[in-house]
């Protein structure tokens, strides 16, 4: 089993994609991060369509992500 640490992901939606709680956690789910349902999404900016959510994926998911997607490591967990 790969090793992974706990992360804040940044998102940033284009214009007309959905960004309710289920179409975000749905497209991280499917890069192979495995989101944390109970922290939830924080719209960070939503007039340019920028939330938050908290979850853990390994280094190899963490490279593959694009541009539109920031990660941080988590300070509230202790991060990888």
């Amino acid at each position: 089993m790969k090793p992974t640490g706990s992360y804040i992901f940044l998102i940033t939606r284009p214009a007309g994609t959905p960004t309710d709680r289920e179409s975000l956690t749905s497209s991280l789910a499917a890069l192979g991060v495995q989101v944390d349902l109970e922290y939830g999404v924080v719209p960070i900016d939503p007039l340019k369509l920028r939330f938050a959510l908290r979850g853990s994926a390994s280094a190899e998911v963490i490279e593959k992500l694009d541009s539109t997607i920031e990660v941080f490591t988590d300070p509230h967990v202790g991060g990888a």
